[in-house]
């Protein structure tokens, strides 16, 4: 039964529901690999911000822990045995930020929008264009006698025409405020998107430190049972103990091993989620730090504060800010259609049988006036149309900002959840421990059954998993927290 247990338990814990996930596309080897290549530009000052952000990260209950110490130096372990590199967080965020698709199509699309901006200017200011033209005319001419005589001949045109638009009653110019608007709308995009990212990369980085956490459980669970395994050998070799305790100290070991095996393929998988939410095709095997997020400045804070926080900050909520303001622009553009356009033209020509031979130039100056009177309908349609655009995005701010509220909650009790179960999964860590011992010590002096034994061994092990979950918990519900503030 124990067996049984000892398989279960670290694959059927809940740990990557909360977590960005995703499956990665491997690219093929390349001469230079982005990944390593940035890590070891940034080696030389990664030391110092390591150790500071694990001096924050002690929060609650930074006190010396044994126990947590021998977690640690387990995880420690599987990356000097590895050998591979080993990344932070804050050279993860460094990295997403320059190779994330997601963050180059928005830049990509804050180009766009600034050049909207120019070709929306572009009507208010003066229109030059050059024309040149060839014509040759053939016609018949007068009558000689019995036959007529044609004539014709080149000709040919050269000018150049100027239009400045005088005034449209705003219809340009709001629709240059417009765009204006939409600029600022994208470049808070951009921000909103980075920020979504770095939220899934912080996401990602945290489940595969917590599947780090869970390989070391895993291999010190499977050093556990190897030791009682030679145990009982010797002991059922001096006819101490039954062949059926060997027997069960030989399932619990495969048991283990298969537990290990699992570990770390889910692993595996973590790291490669990592590598996906940093944006980068290619790299070589990595390895996280042992980091933690510190406290949250604000997380017990009243909801009300964060939210005034939130709605000024959030990047997402200043994009659609922008997009109303654009929309509200659009609506005056489209009423500048009931009113005319004030425009005034000029151009200089000359006309001649040839380039070298034209006669002028003439100059002609002009101002006109153009008012559609009727149009069908199509300019009050485009007001109804662009204020019921501006009303769905009103809605939007609204809905939008309710759920702000409901996020901001939600941060804040997952937060004081995962704080209350560490504390918890401290204290169970403890009496596992030595519940640990005492049934050891019971076993090797003949008063305890390996039953007793691997039940203990268990509950350590769960008590193990409980503290790992707690801490992914709670760095995953701050990372969240710090996205839904926009900070």
């Amino acid at each position: 039964m124990a067996s049984k247990w000892l398989t279960a338990l670290l694959v059927s814990l809940p740990l990557g529901a909360s977590a960005a996930g995703g499956a990665v596309r491997g690219g093929e080897g390349a001469a230079v690999d982005p990944l390593q290549h940035a890590l070891a530009s940034s080696s030389s000052s990664s030391g110092a911000r390591d150790e500071g952000l694990a001096a924050e990260g002690g929060g609650e209950g930074a006190g010396t822990d044994p126990q947590r110490l021998s977690l640690d130096a387990a995880a420690a372990h599987t990356d000097a045995e590895a050998g591979f590199a080993v990344i932070t967080l804050d050279e993860a965020e460094r990295l997403a930020r320059a190779n994330h698709p997601a963050l180059k199509r928005a830049r990509a699309e804050l180009a766009g929008a600034e050049a909207g901006v120019v070709a929306a200017r572009a009507p208010l200011l003066p229109q030059l264009r050059g024309n040149a033209s060839w014509q040759y005319q053939d016609r018949p001419g007068v009558q000689i006698g019995s036959s007529f005589v044609r004539s014709g001949g080149h000709s040919f045109a050269v000018g150049v025409y100027l239009d400045q638009q005088i005034t449209d009653f705003g219809r340009t110019t709001n629709r240059l405020r417009a765009a204006g608007a939409l600029e600022d709308a994208q470049e808070a995009s951009v921000q909103d998107v980075e920020a979504m990212v770095l939220a899934n990369v912080r996401q990602a980085f945290f489940l595969a430190q917590a599947q780090k956490a869970f390989l070391a459980v895993s291999r010190r669970t499977l050093e556990n049972q190897q030791r009682h395994l030679d145990q009982v050998s010797a002991f059922v070799e001096l006819g101490e103990r039954a062949p059926y305790d060997l027997a069960q100290a030989r399932t619990n070991v495969g048991a283990a091993r298969s537990q290990l095996a699992s570990a770390e393929g889910n692993y595996r998988i973590a790291r490669a989620g990592l590598i996906q939410a940093m944006g980068i095709s290619r790299s070589s095997e990595i390895e996280v730090a042992d980091q933690s997020l510190p406290r949250v400045e604000g997380e017990d804070a009243p909801i009300d504060a964060l939210l005034a926080e939130a709605l000024e900050a959030r990047p997402d909520i200043v994009a659609l800010d922008q997009r109303i303001r654009a929309q509200a622009f659009t609506v005056r553009s489209n009423v500048g259609g009931y009113w005319p356009i004030l425009a005034a033209s000029g151009n200089v020509s000359g006309v001649g049988p040839g380039f070298h031979d034209l006669d002028g130039p003439a100059w002609i100056a002009g101002i006109s006036l153009s008012w559609p009177l009727f149009q069908g309908g199509a300019t009050l349609a485009a007001v109804n149309q662009a204020e019921a655009s501006l009303a769905a995005l009103e809605s939007d701010r609204e809905a939008l900002a309710q759920q702000v509220r409901y996020e901001l909650e939600q941060s804040l009790a997952a937060i004081r959840t995962a704080v209350a179960a560490r504390e918890a999964a401290d204290e169970t860590l403890t009496s596992a421990h030595e519940q640990v011992r005492l049934a050891t010590g019971r076993y090797e002096t003949g008063l305890g059954s390996l039953l007793e034994l691997a039940d203990a061994e268990l509950a350590l092990q769960q008590a193990e998993a409980a503290r790992v979950q707690a801490d992914y918990d709670l760095s995953a519900a701050r990372a969240l927290l710090i996205e839904r503030l926009g900070r």
